[in-house]
């Protein structure tokens, strides 16, 4: 029985110490790859030619000539923002109120009269 025993030790110690050398090398594998991704992006931003910066200040005027008609235009801006997205009012109460299914939608929180009536229905 003891015979058995450390024979079953033995060979519990190598499984160890191979499960111990492929953690090593799954770690080493992991960190070549980690870097050889790294040198891949490396190697597409070499590979690209740079702007030159006549046509780097022609692609920003380009860009600030499509924000001028909004520059200092606040009340448009705002506009648009709030016809994407839905901003609730910190007085709202938001329990029982699901602004994406549409519940309470237009962002203005109800009046004391309406959170009245809801409260005694």
């Amino acid at each position: 029985m003891d015979a058995l025993r450390a024979e079953f030790q033995a060979r519990l110690e190598k499984i160890f110490a191979s499960l111990g050398s492929l953690e090593c090398i799954r770690s080493r594998d992991l960190a070549l790859a980690t870097i050889e991704g790294g040198m891949a992006v490396v190697r597409s931003f070499q590979s690209e030619t740079p702007p030159t910066l006549e046509a780097e200040e022609a692609r920003l005027s380009g860009c600030k000539g499509d924000m001028a008609p909004e520059n200092g235009d606040f009340g448009l801006v705002l506009a648009d923002l709030k016809s994407a997205c839905f901003l609730p009012t910190c007085s709202e109460d938001p329990e029982g109120k699901d602004p994406m299914v549409g519940e309470n939608v237009g962002g203005a929180a109800p009046g004391s009269d309406e959170a009245a009536g809801e409260e005694g229905a």
